[in-house]
C-alpha cells in the first residue's frame, strides 16, 4: 500500500494510492496466534470519520472474514474487486471461562476440568451449533474430539442460572460471571485457561450521523470492556 493509518486499535485503513481491480494478500508473522479474526473491508471512498466507505453506490459490499493458523502465513483473497481502500477492524476479544456451581464441581470434576473427569460431566450449550464448549476443552484437555455431553439452553442468562443451580458446567463470558466467581457462587474449573473469542461491528451506512455515533460508542465500549488479541 502507499500509506496505512490506524484510526483504533485494530482498525487500519491501507491507501493503494490508486483504484486498482483485483484481491489482496495478508502476510501475518511469526507468532500469530491461531483463530484471530480479522474482517477485511474494500471500498472506493472514505467516510467522513477516515474509515473506508465499503458500502458502495453500486449497492454492493465488499467484505471478507480471515481466520488464522498459528504461525507465520500469508492469505489471498482472490475475489475480483474494484477498490482503492482496504480496512482491519476488530473490536476486541471476549474471555470465555468454563464454570459449575461448587457442588457439582466437588461432585463431578473436584481436580478441575482435566481429561478423566470429562466422562462424567454434562455441559450446558446454547444449542447444537454452539461450538464454544468443545472449542474449550480442546484447548484446556489437549482432545481433538472430546465427545461431550451436553443439555442445550438457549438463554446465556438462562445458562448461568443454570449452572448456579448445578444442572452442568458452561463456556460462558468472564465479565458475566466475575462476581459470582468472585462471590463463590461459581467455581472457574480451568483458572488457567481462557478462550478468546473476537468480537467485530458491522455497519453498512457510514454516511449516517446517527450509525457514527452509534459505532463510536461501541468502539469506545469495546476499548474499554475487551482485550486487543495480538498477532
Amino acid at each position: 500500500p502507499a500509506s496505512a493509518r490506524a484510526l483504533a486499535p485494530w482498525h487500519t485503513v491501507y491507501d493503494l494510492g490508486r483504484e486498482i481491480q483485483g484481491g489482496f494478500t495478508l502476510t501475518f508473522p511469526p507468532g500469530t496466534p491461531a483463530g484471530a479474526l480479522f474482517a477485511v473491508q474494500a471500498g472506493e471512498e472514505l467516510a467522513a470519520d477516515g474509515s473506508v466507505h465499503f458500502a458502495m453506490r453500486t449497492g454492493n459490499n465488499s467484505t471478507s472474514t480471515v481466520r488464522t493458523r498459528a504461525g507465520a502465513q500469508v492469505v489471498e483473497q482472490h475475489e475480483y474487486m474494484e477498490f482503492r481502500y482496504l480496512q482491519v477492524v476488530q473490536l476486541g476479544v471476549m474471555e470465555y471461562v468454563v464454570v459449575a456451581s461448587p457442588a457439582y464441581a466437588e461432585q463431578h470434576c473436584p481436580k478441575g476440568l482435566t481429561p478423566h473427569a470429562l466422562a462424567s460431566m454434562r455441559f450446558l450449550a446454547f444449542n447444537r451449533k454452539d461450538d464454544l464448549q468443545a472449542r474449550f476443552v480442546r484447548k484446556a484437555c489437549g482432545l481433538n474430539n472430546p465427545g461431550l455431553q451436553q443439555n442445550f439452553l438457549p438463554s446465556a442468562h438462562g445458562r448461568v442460572r443454570a449452572a448456579v443451580d448445578g444442572w452442568g458446567a458452561t463456556v460462558v463470558p468472564l465479565l458475566q460471571v466475575q462476581a459470582l466467581l468472585k462471590s463463590g457462587v461459581l467455581r472457574d474449573l480451568a483458572p488457567k485457561t481462557r478462550l478468546p473469542v473476537a468480537l467485530y461491528w458491522h455497519c453498512w451506512k457510514l454516511e449516517s450521523a446517527l450509525l457514527q455515533s452509534l459505532t463510536a460508542a461501541v468502539r469506545s465500549g469495546a476499548a474499554k470492556a475487551l482485550k486487543v488479541q495480538a498477532a
